[in-house]
């Protein structure tokens, strides 16, 4: 019996490579996909300009149609667990289950729609350089910062690599995406939560509430910021293993 598909989906200013120190610790239980979305300095902008999340999941339908992956894990980080959210609730068929890493179904709340707003505002006229320092600092832990130098540099330098304006664009593609808990409610398929507790990225308590709604969800809590594929990978690729491997076959 072939192994099951699991495709990790990086997040914003990041690439496939944020997914290197699990990659070989999941390949034993799964054939690993790991797509590097459009315009973020690696592959061409998404077709037409469209930068909306739904174009992002008819993008990754076409790659699944491409690597003839008929149904999948979907696991992704951040931005990433926004686009698997999405891509899940157009094309359930497609779905054997699904992992937030540092994410969530819902929308963004009034708040960080206006920080949203503020963080385009500032590329534009400042460009994406003191932005990205700012932004690949604040999602480790102070006290870690020295510790993951060496990640945060890789970071910023395929970060610097990326079009300004797929950083601007995807901020107004996350102010407006959909909550899609109640869609995702409705799958009759395991959905892990993996977060930080230490994550200023958002507050933990509504996580835990979309969990309560899920039919078959599993929220598994760290000691970590935004970046458990770095602060925590064994952890990591150990609960996307054990998880689903209850389920699927």
């Amino acid at each position: 019996m072939s192994k099951p598909h699991l495709i990790l989906i990086h997040g914003y200013a990041e690439t496939g490579d944020i997914f290197k120190n699990i990659v070989a610790l999941l390949e034993e239980k799964y054939i690993v996909r790991i797509p590097e979305l459009p315009g973020f300095g690696i592959t061409a902008a998404p077709a037409h300009g469209n930068y909306a999340i739904t174009s992002y999941a008819e993008w990754l339908l076409q790659y699944c149609e491409t690597n003839k992956i008929d149904s999948a894990i979907v696991a992704g980080h951040s931005f990433g667990g926004y686009l698997a959210a999405q891509f899940a609730a157009l094309y359930p068929e497609k779905i054997k289950g699904l992992a937030f890493i540092h994410s969530h179904a819902g929308a963004d709340s009034d708040e960080r729609k206006k920080r949203r707003e503020g963080i385009a505002n500032a590329i534009k006229k400042h460009g994406k350089k003191p932005f990205l320092d700012l932004f690949y600092r604040g999602l480790f832990q102070e006290n870690d910062i020295e510790y993951h130098k060496g990640a945060l540099a890789e970071l910023f330098e395929k970060g610097m690599k990326m079009p300004d304006k797929t950083l601007i664009e995807l901020q107004y593609s996350m102010q407006q995406r959909p909550d899609l808990r109640t869609e995702l409610s409705q799958l009759d398929v395991p959905i892990l939560y993996f977060e930080g507790a230490y994550d200023p990225m958002f507050h933990l308590y509504d996580v835990v509430a979309q969990t309560q709604i899920m039919q078959n969800a599993l929220l598994q809590i760290e000691p970590v910021s935004h970046m458990g594929q770095y602060e925590c990978p064994k952890t990591l690729a150990s609960q996307l293993k054990e998880f689903f491997g209850k389920y699927v076959e």
